[in-house]
This record gives C-alpha cells, sequence and structure tokens, in this order.
C-alpha cells in the first residue's frame, strides 16, 4: 500500500511540474514571447551603478561591451551568471527578468541555460556553430563532462544577425537536432526584424516547452517503454519455443510436456505385464522403452503433467498436428538406417507417424496420472494401440524407400516395385514404433 502511494505522490508531481511548464510555454505563445517570464523578486540588489549609466548586476553595461577577450576571443563569463551581453542589445530590465527566470528554469530542469551576445564571431572560428561548440565548452567544461552534458547554450550574433544553439550530449536526447534547428530559425527570423528581447525569450521559452513535454508523466514513462517491450518480446519467444518442443506450463506454472520420459514411470503399481501390454501388447524384447529392450528409456513419451493433481491439470495435445521432437526422430532413424540419405527419407516419412503416436502416449500418462479413475483413460489407450499398428506397416514401407535411395546411389539395378523381403531382416526387432 505504502508503495502505491508512494507512486501516486511521484506522479501527481511529474504531472504538475509539466503543466507548470507547458502553462509558461502557451503563456509565451499568447503574448508574443515576452509575457513569459513570470514576475520576478530582487535576490542581489544592483549596487553601485552611476545614475547616468546602464547596469548589469550592478556593472555599467559599456565596460561589459568593452570588456577583454580570452585566448580564445570568447567572452569570460562572470562567476554565478547565466546571462553574458557582451554585445549590449539587451536592456537592463530584461537582462535582471531573463537571468531570473534563467535560474528558477535550470533549478527545475537540472540543467545549465546560458546566454552569450556577441557584435560579430572572429573569422577564425569558421561558423557560428563552431563558435558556439566552443564558448560551451569554455563556459562549463570539456566534453563528456558532467556539466558540459547537461548545459545549453544560446548565442546572439548582431553583426550578422543570427541564433545558434549548442546542445550538451544527454540533452540532445531531449532536444533533437530538427527541434533546435527549428528553433534557431524562429529566433533569427525575429533578430532580423529587430527585435533582439523577443528572439532570446522566445528560444529560452521553447526550451522549456520541450522540457515539460519530456518532464511530464508520459515523458517519465517512456523511458521505461523499451525495457517493457523487450520483455514482452522475451516472453513472447520462450514461450513460443517451449510449444514447438511439445509442452508448456501447466495450471500450476510447472513445466510439462514432451521429452524422453524414463521407462516404467510408476503409474499406479502397474506390473511388468501391463506396462509391456500398454507399450504395443508385444513382449518386452519388443516394447519401445521397455526395460529388457531399451535400457530402461521411455522413448514414447514424456511424462507430461503427471505432478499436477486434478483434471485441471491436464494438457492434452492434438495428434493431428503435432510433430515428433528433433531428439526422438533422431534416435529412431539413426536406430533403423545407416546412411545419410536413408535417414532424411526416415526423418521425412516418419515425423508425422512418430509425432501422432508420441501425443496420444503423452495424453494417455497425463491421464493416468491425474484421474481418479483410471477407466476413464481407455479411449486414449485404444487410440495409442491403434497407432502403434499403423506405425509398424509405414516403417517398412519406409525403409522400402531408403533401400531405392540406397540402391540408386550405389547405381545398382532397382527394381520397378521394391517388394517387403528386399529389407526383411533389416529393421531390428528390438523396435517397434
Amino acid at each position: 500500500m505504502a508503495r502505491v502511494a508512494l507512486l501516486a505522490i511521484c506522479c501527481f508531481v511529474l504531472a504538475v511540474r509539466g503543466e507548470r511548464g507547458a502553462g509558461f510555454a502557451r503563456q509565451a505563445k499568447a503574448d508574443g514571447g515576452r509575457a513569459w517570464w513570470k514576475p520576478w523578486t530582487w535576490r542581489r540588489p544592483p549596487s553601485g551603478c552611476p545614475p547616468d549609466r546602464v547596469c548589469v548586476f550592478g556593472e555599467p553595461l559599456a565596460d561589459l561591451a568593452a570588456m577583454q577577450f580570452n585566448l580564445t576571443d570568447i567572452p569570460l563569463l562572470p562567476t554565478n551568471r547565466w546571462v553574458m551581453d557582451a554585445a549590449g542589445v539587451l536592456s537592463r530590465e530584461f537582462a535582471l527578468e531573463l537571468h531570473e527566470n534563467i535560474t528558477d528554469f535550470a533549478d527545475g530542469s537540472k540543467m545549465g541555460a546560458f546566454l552569450l551576445t556577441v557584435p560579430h564571431v572572429p573569422e577564425h572560428f569558421g561558423s557560428l556553430r563552431n563558435f558556439a561548440r566552443t564558448a560551451l565548452r569554455e563556459w562549463v567544461g570539456a566534453n563528456g563532462t558532467r556539466r558540459h552534458e547537461r548545459a545549453v547554450l544560446v548565442v546572439l550574433v548582431e553583426g550578422d544577425r543570427r541564433v545558434e544553439l549548442s546542445v550538451g550530449s544527454k540533452l540532445k536526447r531531449k532536444y533533437k537536432d530538427a527541434a533546435v534547428r527549428k528553433m534557431a530559425r524562429r529566433a533569427t527570423q525575429l533578430l532580423k526584424e529587430g527585435k533582439h528581447e523577443r528572439a532570446v525569450g522566445g528560444a529560452f521559452a521553447q526550451l522549456e516547452e520541450l522540457d515539460a513535454k519530456e518532464s511530464g508523466v508520459l515523458g517519465s514513462l517512456r523511458g521505461l517503454l523499451m525495457p517493457i517491450v523487450l520483455g514482452v518480446l522475451m516472453m513472447y519467444f520462450m514461450y513460443t519455443k517451449q510449444s514447438a518442443r511439445g509442452g508448456g506450463m501447466d495450471a500450476y506454472g510447472r513445466q510439462s510436456g514432451g521429452g524422453m520420459g524414463m521407462g516404467g514411470m510408476g503409474m499406479g503399481g502397474m506390473g511388468m505385464d501391463e506396462m509391456q501390454h500398454m507399450m504395443g501388447g508385444m513382449p518386452s524384447a519388443e516394447g519401445l522403452g521397455a526395460y529388457e529392450g531399451m535400457g530402461g528409456m521411455g522413448g514414447m513419451g514424456g511424462m507430461g503433467n503427471v505432478s499436477a493433481p486434478g483434471k485441471e491439470g491436464r494438457q492434452l495435445l492434438n495428434p493431428k498436428i503435432y510433430r515428433a521432437p528433433p531428439s526422438l526422430l533422431g534416435f529412431v532413424c539413426s536406430a533403423t538406417v545407416a546412411r545419410p540419405a536413408g535417414k532424411m527419407a526416415c526423418r521425412w516419412g516418419t515425423e508425422t507417424s512418430v509425432g501422432r503416436c508420441h501425443a496420444l502416449w503423452m495424453n494417455y500418462s497425463n491421464c493416468i496420472t491425474s484421474e481418479d479413475k483410471p477407466s476413464e483413460c481407455i479411449a486414449f489407450r485404444d487410440d495409442y494401440f491403434e497407432c502403434l499398428h499403423g506405425n509398424r506397416q509405414t516403417m517398412r514401407e519406409n525403409m522400402m524407400f531408403a533401400e531405392r535411395q540406397r540402391r540408386i546411389a550405389a547405381g545398382l539395378p532397382v527394381p520397378t516395385t521394391m517388394t517387403e523381403d528386399m529389407v526383411s531382416g533389416k529393421l531390428p526387432a528390438r523396435l517397434t514404433l
């Protein structure tokens, strides 16, 4: 119960956070970008500004515009500030208000957002994009550092009337390249119209709008979508693979299905005579899976749902669509045919018939171990006996086909009609399907 309550609280906080960011973005669109900044209060009131000068945080604006450049011709960012108006194109009120709101935005999104205005871009940078990337590294650190991965820089060039955005590596998952290019084009258009403050404000408004979309409830759950899909696919493939093996999960979530069961199987105290009759009504030397014949290996059946009590634990197989397990087919064909061509013919000819008998045997074993009255399983047993009888003839026909293929491969004469006496004695006496 406590976990459910905690999850509900987290979802509510994420939803409120996303709605807050979306509200600022809607207000920006309605008011043309200028009303995006909410009312602010002074955190560090400016002081020491001459009455005849325009100051930003207590420093004259002209001094900021004429400040010395470092070795890379990029203005140095003052400590604990988000805005560097080296071109002197922003008003005092706008710069203060922008700084205040960027601070709130950075605190809520756990990222750093910066603004740099310059009169021009030095020629040795080659392009505005290269200049923006270099400036971001100079301000927050090299690529790969934590500050650089979660930082975004907006660069405004007064001389070229262009705007460029540089985004850290981790934020690129949120701010796609196409969205960043679109922001830059919108801000550049406003800048060419002489609306510097609207261009800057619109860029940060769109940044917050995208962050609000990713920070809502759906944005938070989006990261869990891929693991959930992979988990579902893995479970599906495991289920289909298990079904192909002739088994599955019973009503109690336990393994069931085909395989090479153990001879004897302990079916309700049945004696050896009953077991031999059940395996085909033949002496123990001829029964596939009898103790003397195959060393105790139960060839024709897995245990199925033998551990599941009651009728609800029974899982019946459809003999018409069931195919023999590859391990069982390989065992039967390797015991009857030596040549590779003959093995292929054996596998092709006996897959359906052996699989049908195998399914009937599994149904009978499931019934005899889960029913209170074994007499109700007689129908399954009779079907199994009928399948065994038909497969004896099928195996001989397959053996004749394999002998024909062997003679063709060896260049021996092949009679028009293969007779059963041509393969007499080649069918092992201890193997009966």
